[in-house]
């Protein structure tokens, strides 16, 4: 089962997140037949929505918008305090290799565009926020993300592995964010430890527990573990709200061109069927 974990750690000084997301990451390559630099993208970005999404309390949801103008297009991914995570991207078909046989993100997102993060409390949007896209490094925009749109010192470290048979073997992040009474000792031992930390994957691949012991020794204390889940809310009655947004026109269009319209779910591929009755039902309560 996916998990997060939550800590503090350095004398209460910093807060931790380890997220493993193998089995989101999965489940969505299969609903989305996605190649190799698709799921590298989409998977690192489910993983931070994940973090970011237990960040927040009660009901309050989030979501990520992400466009660097690259052969990959949007990148969507939703989550909320509960632990539950969903996201599509519009290629799923890309597949990019850099020089030195690594998953080339930089080429597949673009670097001409924006991440936004739009959240939601009680179904309300108070709070949106967007930074350029510096690198292509999801990690390191997200790290910039942190620090122009929260002020917030950051430290962001994700890592993904794919079989030869092309499923997901490993997909973990780890969020470590300063708090604003750490002291000078806390933050150069943080500079010493991840400056120009090359070994991500050995160390995302431990457990929760040995991750924060290796970094920490015994400096830290566990606040949560709880479940994460890919999970799509969508429904017949949220896409018939969708469709009542159209014009009287527009509609009537539909039910006398088509006599029917088809949906299908852009997070889980659900396929949605109305009916002319169905979209006559929804232009007679316009």
């Amino acid at each position: 089962m996916d998990k997060i974990t939550k800590a503090l750690a350095l004398n209460n000084e910093i807060k931790v997140s380890i997220a493993k997301t193998k089995e989101i990451a999965n489940q969505a390559l299969k609903l989305h037949d996605l190649w190799p630099s698709s799921i590298s993208v989409l998977a690192k970005t489910l993983t931070l929505g994940a973090i970011m999404g237990k960040m927040l309390k009660g009901h309050d949801a989030l979501t990520i918008k992400i466009n660097g103008n690259g052969p990959i297009g949007n990148i969507v991914v939703d989550a909320n305090a509960l632990g539950e995570v969903r996201g599509y991207l519009d290629n799923p078909h890309v597949n990019f290799i850099n020089n030195s046989n690594i998953l080339d993100d930089k080429t597949a997102i673009g670097l001409d565009g924006f991440i936004e993060v739009i959240k939601t409390q009680n179904l309300k949007t108070n709070f949106s926020s967007s930074v350029e896209i510096k690198t292509g490094d999801l990690a390191n925009d997200f790290t910039y993300y942190f620090f122009i749109s929260e002020q917030a010192l950051t430290i962001i470290l994700l890592n993904l592995s794919i079989t030869k048979d092309a499923s997901i073997s490993e997909s973990n992040g780890l969020l470590i964010q300063v708090l604003p009474k750490a002291s000078e000792e806390t933050l150069n031992f943080l500079g010493k430890t991840f400056e120009g930390f090359k070994d991500t994957a050995s160390l995302l691949s431990k457990t929760p527990t040995d991750i924060l012991n290796t970094l920490f020794k015994d400096d830290y204390s566990i606040l949560e573990e709880s479940s994460l889940i890919y999970n799509c809310n969508c429904s017949k009655t949220n896409f018939s709200k969708g469709l009542a947004t159209l014009s009287k026109k527009d509609l009537k269009h539909i039910i006398d061109e088509d006599e029917k319209a088809e949906i299908t779910c852009n997070y889980c591929k659900k396929v949605y069927n109305f009916s002319k009755e169905d979209l006559i039902d929804i232009l007679n309560k316009k």
